[in-house]
């Protein structure tokens, strides 16, 4: 998570012209939605293969009954999840990495057009 960050960060303070930035900042956010989404899309292919092969030799029933009731999620909680409400957990947590990716692109965009008033902040991230 940190070398996400900070690689993110550090090649949006790099690029000098901001319409380039903002295509950039938004290739990187649709790769990450879409990169995600193929996964997920093979995943339940692999899954779904695996089931209808009677590979997967579980009871249903048992594992049901101790399992509960699953929680669903809207693919638009997944756009909003983006934008985190604590910025500093989420760099604890491996499971929020389009939230990192969202920080570290805010952050890289606020230090190319901040220049050298925080150049420190710079000078830590490299």
């Amino acid at each position: 998570v940190p070398m996400v960050f900070t690689s993110i960060a550090l090649a949006m303070c790099k690029i000098s012209d901001t319409k380039k930035l903002g295509r950039i900042s938004f290739k990187t956010i649709l790769g990450f939605l879409i990169t995600s989404f193929f996964a997920l899309a093979l995943a339940g292919v692999i899954g779904f293969t695996i089931k209808n092969l009677g590979l997967f030799a579980a009871n249903v029933e048992n594992v049901a009954a101790k399992a509960g009731v699953a929680s669903s999620t809207n693919p638009l909680l997944v756009i909003v999840n983006v934008i985190p409400n604590n910025i500093l957990s989420v760099f604890s947590k491996n499971s929020e990495v389009l939230a990192v990716v969202f920080i570290a692109v805010v952050t890289g965009l606020c230090i190319n057009n901040l220049g050298d008033k925080i150049k420190v902040l710079k000078t830590v991230l490299e």
